[in-house]
């Protein structure tokens, strides 16, 4: 269990980061993220499965070998699971295993670059998905975003991807101060 306890008071920020970049395949057992942030590194390929609070967050590019369950329960009162996600490089982090957003619960996905194109990979399955795009959000909310821009969770077998709206910008130059 990953349990980034920054101070030992139970109310304290829990906002440690633990990377993982050695192979991890020889891990067979289920890796618990109850705090903090864990990123696997692109061959780190843990072996099992792996479970991730609501308090806690995810990234990385790499292949897990068993079920990848997201908003699990928390220690505490965490609201949601971030899960960061690289667009620039077409990989993903891909579960072998199933894919489960946790019932009642949010993944918010935190994009770490501008995409190049307008659909972004944000996760893959070899099993079945629990949950649905209303599992999903972005940092900042999706309002922030153009109209349009929403997750997929049907379209591609395996995949969840993120549409991105994409519109041209016009400049109106008119008075005003800046």
């Amino acid at each position: 269990e990953l349990n980034a306890l920054v101070q030992p008071e139970p109310n304290e920020p829990r906002n440690g980061d633990f990377v993982l970049t050695g192979s991890a395949s020889a891990l067979t057992g289920k890796i618990t993220v109850s705090r903090g942030h864990l990123t696997l590194g692109a061959a780190s390929n843990p072996g099992g499965a792996m479970d991730v609070s609501r308090s806690a967050g995810l990234g990385g590019e790499t292949i897990l070998g068993g079920t990848l369950r997201l908003g699990t329960n928390t220690p505490d009162a965490g609201t949601s699971t971030l899960l960061n996600v690289d667009p620039v490089t077409p990989g993903a982090l891909h579960a072998n295993g199933n894919l489960v957003f946790t019932s009642g619960t949010t993944t918010t996905v935190q994009l770490d670059g501008l995409p190049p194109g307008p659909t972004v990979r944000i996760l893959g399955y070899g099993g079945t998905l629990t949950g649905t795009a209303a599992n999903l959000d972005l940092v900042g909310g999706m309002a922030a975003y153009r109209p349009g821009t929403a997750f997929d969770t049907t379209g591609s077998p395996g995949e969840i991807l993120l549409n991105i709206t994409r519109g041209t910008v016009v400049w109106s130059a008119g008075t005003g101060n800046w």
